[in-house]
């Protein structure tokens, strides 16, 4: 495997391909340190956007592959209480007078390095309106052939404790869906209102879920770590860590579905669902793995 640095004309947008026999993949600081391709075997696995304007637009809409943090998902109103002080969050998601997919995706990672088959980015915050605390990210990517892995840690840089929740939103190609399935276990499903706002749990057993008539954006709570698709031209298994949830979404153009590992569900920062506190001076890790594999 190689890795190749692609500085574009429009100096904003540089990205890191990695490619090797069938295998490509690329990585875009200024997305968040996201993937915007993954091909294996040839085959199309997750979908990207292009490295300029046309393609950051399209990714502030979509969050391809945009690493979630401090939360996923929804922040409703954008307000939550913690420790006794009452935070407000940016609306950026008007429609639905939300606070959306965290802070860090719409930010520019640095990189850290990288070699023939891996890349390190982070990304250092030191406070904004609505979570004024300071915190450091870092993201490593590993590529083989059939698989890649990416580790998440965090670390709290302030003098006081945050709450937090952590999330990956990557499509996956499904060229036929009456044809694709998407497989976990889990018991608990979250039920939204009219704001994408979870307001109850359904108690319901889900093996599969096939997409030919799904219309889905809600989380589950996964009964074990084991998240696998089964795609007309290829099979995937996504490894998430203990204690995960895991948000599904089926866009409306019907190409792709996201597949989404969440630490915690919307609204996590009011309900408490999922919810973690990291401590001044701790840091904490996020593994996830994904194997693809070709259809037989």
């Amino acid at each position: 495997m190689t890795c190749k640095f692609y500085d574009q004309k429009d100096p904003d947008f540089p990205y890191y391909h990695f490619s090797a026999a069938g295998f490509s993949c690329k990585i875009v600081p200024a997305f968040g340190g996201s993937i915007q391709e993954l091909v294996v075997n040839n085959k199309p696995i997750i979908e990207g956007v292009t490295s300029n304007k046309a393609g950051q637009k399209k990714y502030l809409q979509m969050c391809n592959s945009a690493i979630l943090f401090p939360f996923p998902n929804r922040i409703k109103h954008g307000r939550y209480r913690f420790m006794d002080k009452t935070h407000s969050l940016p609306v950026n998601e008007p429609t639905n007078n939300n606070a959306i997919h965290g802070i860090v995706y719409t930010k520019s990672f640095k990189v850290i390095s990288f070699t023939e088959n891996s890349i390190s980015l982070s990304y250092i915050h030191q406070g904004s309106t609505g979570f004024p605390f300071p915190f450091s990210i870092e993201l490593h990517y590993t590529f083989y052939l059939q698989n890649i892995e990416l580790k998440v840690l965090v670390r709290n840089t302030g003098d006081s404790s945050f709450p937090f929740g952590i999330g990956w939103h990557p499509y996956f190609h499904t060229e036929d869906q009456s044809e694709t399935i998407i497989r976990f276990s889990s018991d608990t499903i979250y039920e939204v209102d009219d704001q994408m706002i979870p307001v109850r749990s359904k108690q319901e057993e889900f093996k599969e879920l096939k997409l030919e008539k799904a219309e889905i954006d809600n989380a589950f709570q996964l009964n074990n770590t084991d998240v696998r698709l089964i795609a007309p031209k290829y099979k995937l298994k996504l490894q998430v860590p203990d204690d995960s949830y895991l948000q599904l979404f089926t866009p409306d153009h019907r190409g792709s579905v996201a597949i989404e590992p969440i630490s915690c569900i919307a609204d996590a920062f009011n309900n408490r669902i999922g919810l973690k506190v990291l401590q001044p001076g701790k840091k904490f890790s996020w593994p996830l793995s994904l194997k693809i594999e070709k259809s037989s």
